[in-house]
C-alpha cells in the first residue's frame, strides 16, 4: 500500500477566470478530518523566508527553497516549496502542529491552478502535494476539531531554476552563460 502522505490526487481546474481567488471547497466528512459544519479557521503567515533574514528558531533553508510558515492560535503549519522530481511541477511539504504529542491523520486540500490536489497527514503532521503548477493556492487542513484554512499560498519556483525546461514551463528565457570577458 503506498504511503498516503505522497498521494495526492488531480482534478481539472474548475476556476472561471485568471487572476481570481482559487474557489472554496467543500470540508470532507470522513472522521478525524473535522465537521463539515465547522467554519474553518484562518492562518496567519508568521514568517516567509523570502522576506527578509531567518526569524529566530527557524531552521537554515536551502535558497532554492521557500519557506512559510502559519499559525491559527496554538496550531502551526509549516510549508516548503522545492521542485518536484518531475519536471516543469513544484512540491509543497508540509508539517501541522497542534502541540500535541501524536496527531490525528487531518486530510489537506489545495485549490489552485493545477486543480483539486488531496493528501493526509501521518501521524506526526507531515504532507506533501506533488506536481503543482506555480499560481496562487487555497490551502484547508482538517483537523480532528478545526478547520485551518490558508487562503493565499504563494507556490512560486526559487532560482536558480535546477530544470530547464521549468524555465520554459513558466514562459522565461533560458540562455546560455556568457564568458568572463575579464579572463583570458
Amino acid at each position: 500500500m503506498e504511503d498516503e502522505t505522497t498521494e495526492a490526487r488531480s482534478a481539472p481546474d474548475t476556476a472561471g477566470g485568471g487572476g481570481a481567488s482559487p474557489p472554496r471547497t467543500p470540508q470532507p466528512k470522513e472522521a478525524g478530518s473535522g465537521s463539515s459544519a465547522q467554519r474553518p479557521t484562518i492562518a496567519t503567515q508568521v514568517y516567509d523566508s523570502e522576506r527578509g533574514s531567518h526569524a529566530a528558531g527557524t531552521r537554515a533553508i536551502a535558497r532554492w527553497r521557500r519557506r512559510l510558515l502559519y499559525q491559527a492560535g496554538t496550531i502551526e503549519i509549516d510549508l516548503e516549496i522545492s521542485r518536484s522530481k518531475i519536471a516543469g511541477r513544484l512540491r509543497l511539504l508540509g508539517q501541522a502542529t497542534t502541540g500535541e504529542p501524536r496527531l490525528t491523520p487531518a486530510r489537506v486540500t489545495a485549490d489552485g491552478p493545477a486543480g483539486h490536489l488531496e493528501s493526509e497527514t501521518d501521524d506526526v503532521g507531515q504532507f506533501m502535494l506533488d506536481m503543482l503548477t506555480a499560481g496562487d493556492y487555497l490551502l484547508q487542513i482538517g483537523l480532528a476539531n478545526a478547520v485551518i484554512e490558508i487562503p493565499w499560498v504563494p507556490i512560486r519556483p526559487r532560482f536558480p531554476l535546477d530544470h530547464d525546461d521549468l524555465g520554459t514551463a513558466l514562459g522565461l528565457p533560458i540562455q546560455p552563460p556568457r564568458p568572463d570577458p575579464t579572463s583570458d
